[in-house]
């Protein structure tokens, strides 16, 4: 059993061998959402391509005073190559080319004009409201990373560097696999593996429900086998703990190589993570928070990489007791005006327990204990008005 921060490092090397051999392909910008850059993308021209005004304005030259004449109206979309003599203003609308020779915008509403004369206005070199040509980026910059989700904000940009095809790892193919005889035989509804589906669907995976074994070894490997064979990499819910009945931790280190089994965070503690016939193998825990917990906070890692979650300060309502030892608790939380209600005590959505007490095995069992705002780490208890940081969800 290893602690958060060492599977956390122990998840970022199987992630970079397991890109590392993963196949890219090109596709074209339009369609690249949410995948994944084999390769940094460069500009392949400069943005904006010309000196834009933006506001309704005069384009003046700096060195200029009152008055200035008029000369003629530039309108978004018009290819002008007006240069500005000693003198002379041009009327330029938002989004317009800024004539040669101009170096800022006047407002229009803050200028005076009387025929085709501006006679009075602020200093014309006192503000630009104009960007310059290259100034978002040149071309042969580079502007997205190798590894790189692709999201609506880096399509646009992409678009407007004029990049038409990128280079992306083709998307990562996962088996989702349910254990257990109360699954199989629907005694209990399986719940968590659309959740684990629809997760891994929102990084970017293509995720499929590989179906349910029942608590038979020779089943459960002959499971694992086919899956091995039809993903890129597996991931198991249930059947990991120390139960007689519990076969994928068996049917694993018979056939695999366990890269850690256990990790000191509740809930989530029964968390396998292997290889299987060569191929990365995440096993859950059955109980839906500790299910959705770890795929959160580690197989998360594994697809995304170390990304940057949106994160808030808040005041606990409550008191929240934790028997940490060298274990730390995830607690999740509903959130209020500046202030965080922890799942499981009285004034959240689930109250399960009265007393200050975190009582992790029924949270983690509970299926509405992770419909939550946020999550924050507790290695130690904590009381009401502590200071928390909120992950966001």
């Amino acid at each position: 059993m290893v602690p958060l921060s060492r599977a956390l490092e122990l998840v970022d090397g199987m992630r970079k061998a397991f890109y590392s051999s993963l196949e890219c392909e090109p596709v074209p910008v339009q369609r690249s959402l949410d995948r994944r850059l084999a390769s940094g993308v460069s500009a392949r021209e400069r943005s904006p391509r010309f000196n834009m005004s933006t506001v309704d304005g005069y384009a003046v030259r700096p060195a200029d005073g009152y008055p200035l004449r008029i000369i003629r109206d530039v309108y978004a979309g018009d290819r002008n190559k007006v240069l500005l003599g000693k003198g002379e203003t041009v009327y330029v609308a938002t989004g317009a080319a800024v004539p040669a020779g101009a170096d800022a915008v006047l407002k229009i509403e803050d200028v005076v004009a009387e025929g085709d004369l501006i006679v009075s206005g602020p200093s014309p070199g006192q503000e630009k409201n104009l960007v310059y040509a290259g100034s978002d980026f040149e071309a042969g910059d580079v502007i997205l990373e190798k590894g790189a989700v692709i999201g609506p904000p880096a399509i646009c940009v992409m678009s407007a560097a004029g990049v038409e095809d990128v280079p992306v790892f083709r998307r990562i193919r996962v088996g989702v696999l349910s254990t257990g005889d109360e699954i199989k035989n629907g005694m209990v509804r399986n719940c968590n593996a659309p959740m684990v589906c629809a997760m891994l669907q929102r990084w970017g995976c293509d995720a499929g429900n590989a179906g349910a074994v029942p608590d038979d070894a020779g089943e459960t490997k002959a499971i694992l086998d086919d899956a091995a064979g039809r993903f890129d990499v597996i991931v198991t819910i249930g059947g990991i703990s120390v139960g007689k009945k519990d076969y994928v931790v068996s049917t694993i280190m018979d056939g695999g190589e366990v890269v850690f089994k256990g990790y000191r965070l509740r809930p989530g503690k029964p968390l396998l993570v292997s290889y299987y016939k060569g191929r990365p193998v995440f096993s859950l825990p059955g109980k839906p928070t500790g299910s959705f917990t770890s795929m959160e906070l580690i197989v998360k890692r594994f697809v995304l990489g170390d990304v940057r979650q949106p994160s808030v300060a808040v005041r606990l309502e409550k008191d929240v007791g934790v028997n940490a030892g060298d274990f730390e608790h995830v607690v999740y939380v509903k959130l209020g005006h500046s202030t965080a209600v922890p799942m499981g005590y009285k004034g959240s959505p689930l109250e399960l327990f009265p007393g200050p007490q975190y009582r992790v095995s029924l949270v983690s069992s509970s299926t509405r204990a992770i419909v939550a705002d946020g999550y924050f780490l507790a290695r130690e208890s904590m009381k009401a008005g502590d200071e928390v940081i909120v992950t966001l969800l």
